[in-house]
């Protein structure tokens, strides 16, 4: 059996799986669900959502291209022990039966087939698809660097606070340097989560889904 087609499903569970382990040995010990709980901004919870709505998206890619390529690997033998005629495609099925449904139309009506443009049309969803993925990425670590200017914000304001508090007024005092020592948890932790979600682990699954529909394109 072609192992071509599970190629890059194969490699996102791999790096799925070891992405996990790695994260929770790293910061099992960590109190980030902790903070998470009382995280003011609620910034972090914004990151590990979306970081699983795009890791949900990325997953789904992969099961859908793995789908296209196993049908057109189909398409391909029939195609080369039989000819193009052997190729029995339901127009609605898939985009690869699509794009043969199109393909042998346009060859009985006596047309000229253009390969490129009907990829083009039955690929683009997957292309978007992929696009949308990169973007939360992108995403992740942007609303890292803006959870560290909303932690030095926290701070300082909480350090503010604590100085202006009157000297016997213990309440103010440890009040402030509550939200200066919360200000500095949302500084660490997003950028944290930003740059290790977004930047590390959820590029790697964009490298692994990039070359998915290139791969696709070819096959066809």
């Amino acid at each position: 059996m072609d192992q071509k087609p599970f190629r890059t499903l194969i490699l996102w569970v791999i790096w799925a799986t070891a992405a996990l382990v790695i994260y929770l040995t790293l910061y099992s010990d960590t109190e980030i669900w902790s903070f998470l709980e009382h995280d003011p901004s609620k910034i972090t919870s914004l990151i590990l959502g979306l970081f699983a709505m795009g890791l949900l998206g990325s997953f789904v890619l992969t099961i859908m291209v793995t789908k296209e390529s196993l049908r057109a690997a189909e398409f391909n033998k029939a195609a080369q022990l039989c000819g193009l005629n052997a190729v029995t495609a339901k127009s609605n099925l898939s985009a690869a039966d699509r794009f043969f449904h199109g393909l042998k139309s346009t060859i009985n009506s006596k047309g000229k087939p253009e390969v490129e443009t009907l990829l083009n049309v039955e690929l683009a969803v997957y292309e978007r698809i992929g696009h949308m993925v990169e973007l939360v990425g992108n995403l992740l670590i942007t609303l890292g660097l803006i959870g560290t200017v909303m932690g030095l914000t926290l701070t300082l304001t909480g350090l503010t606070s604590s100085l202006e508090a009157p000297g016997p007024n213990q309440v103010l005092l440890l009040s402030g340097l509550r939200q200066a020592m919360a200000g500095l948890g949302t500084d660490f932790y997003t950028i944290l989560l930003g740059a290790v979600l977004g930047g590390a682990l959820f590029r790697v699954f964009t490298r692994i889904t990039e070359p998915t529909t290139e791969g696709l394109t070819h096959r066809l």
